[in-house]
């Protein structure tokens, strides 16, 4: 890989790399937060910093309705990309969901811009045996991320080989605009691709 490329690649990871979760928070593998509420079952959940990182744009949420049941791995949302398409935010536990946020429902990009507060998501009853024994806390959640971060790198890294091979320096291949995010450096295909294993839920 020639240097240009190194660079670009050093650029478009340092915010990954630099990224730290909130140690008031339990986390899911795949890239939610989850906020204990009150004394009963209520959860309010959303995406944690390093899926925002790699998300650049949201076009819409779409949430399901109140009273929705969902299955482990059953989807909590869908997350439009203006122009990757969408891709669904699956529940890491069997959860019912007893709220929506209906300020992202109106302005998506506060899922992004303020991703920890009014960006939340999805208010939540769950088992809380099941989420203590099973969502991520101190230690376990730098080492999901570092995984995470690990995965991205290698996906990007043959990426920017593919580049370098074409000679296009830090443009897109039809020579156009600079690349600036990780959704301009893969294809909508390899981008989407990218996303649905991070949200998958683990085994």
């Amino acid at each position: 890989m020639d240097p240009l490329a190194q660079r670009l690649l050093q650029r478009l990871m340092a915010p990954l790399r630099a990224a730290r979760p909130r140690d008031s928070l339990l986390y899911s593998t795949n890239h939610l937060w989850i906020q204990k509420l009150g004394k009963g079952e209520s959860y309010r959940i959303g995406i944690d910093r390093l899926l925002r990182l790699l998300m650049s744009h949201l076009h819409e949420i779409i949430f399901p309705v109140r009273g929705h049941q969902a299955p482990r791995g059953g989807p909590l949302g869908w997350l439009c990309q203006p122009t990757a398409g969408m891709v669904a935010l699956p529940a890491p536990l069997p959860m019912t969901v007893i709220e929506v946020n209906g300020a992202v429902r109106e302005t998506p990009s506060l899922a992004l811009t303020d991703p920890y507060g009014e960006g939340w998501l999805v208010e939540v009853e769950m088992d809380r045996q099941a989420a203590a024994s099973s969502l991520l806390a101190n230690d376990a959640v730098m080492d999901n991320w570092q995984e995470t971060i690990a995965a991205v790198d290698a996906r990007l890294h043959q990426a920017m080989l593919e580049l370098s091979a074409r000679s296009v320096g830090e443009t897109l291949p039809d020579g156009g605009r600079f690349i600036t995010s990780i959704s301009q450096l893969l294809s909508p295909d390899d981008y989407i691709s990218l996303l649905q294993d991070l949200l998958k839920v683990a085994e």
